[in-house]
């Protein structure tokens, strides 16, 4: 086929030639023309493929800092939460008992409660972060901050003054919760080792 394009080139420029009375040179002269005319081509299309390449390499590059950036975010949030730490220890196993004042001591840092709202702590901030990376990285967070979510929204019903209130529950659901965070500091530890490579 390249064969077939160069005769033909080579016949139309011979019609040309004669027709402006021109000469048409020797066979080296026509094979360096050509391979200047191919050589110019060629290096146009790799300069073409390499700026592509260059171009998808850049987004790709953006892509992990700004993952970089929100995972670092996430353990900043993480920072925030304040557990009492007899969620770690003592609280765990059976509770027969505790005080209103033990109550909300058990929840500080995780729950924040006042005479106008219930909430919990940095728990929309770092929903923000994660709804808004790629959906295969949500997938790694999503299930802990559903577990999440789901366990504090039975704990901020609770009233923390009621007499008849089930301790246990009320700290398995904290206490999970925990463990749920930790796991999640724990995937973002993984993803920003695996990822700072390319830092």
């Amino acid at each position: 086929m390249f064969i077939f394009l160069v005769a033909i080139c080579a016949i139309i420029s011979s019609i040309f030639l004669k027709a402006l009375n021109l000469e048409a040179g020797s066979l080296a002269d026509w094979v360096g023309a050509l391979g200047t005319i191919l050589s110019v081509g060629v290096a146009i299309l790799v300069a073409r493929k390499t700026t592509k390449n260059n171009m998808v390499q850049a987004r790709i590059d953006k892509s992990i800092e700004l993952y970089i950036e929100d995972l670092r975010a996430i353990v900043g949030c993480l920072s925030e939460l304040e557990h009492n730490s007899l969620l770690d220890t003592i609280y765990r196993g059976d509770v027969l008992e505790l005080s209103v004042k033990e109550r909300q001591e058990a929840e500080r840092g995780i729950i924040e409660r006042n005479e106008n709202y219930v909430e919990i702590v940095g728990y929309h901030k770092m929903s923000t972060i994660i709804y808004r990376m790629p959906e295969r990285k949500q997938k790694l967070f999503k299930p802990f901050m559903d577990e999440i979510s789901k366990d504090l929204n039975i704990v901020m019903l609770m009233d923390l003054k009621d007499e008849k209130l089930d301790v246990n529950r009320f700290l398995n659901l904290l206490i999970k919760s925990v463990d749920n965070y930790s796991m999640i500091r724990d995937e973002v530890s993984s993803e920003i080792t695996k990822y700072s490579v390319f830092e």
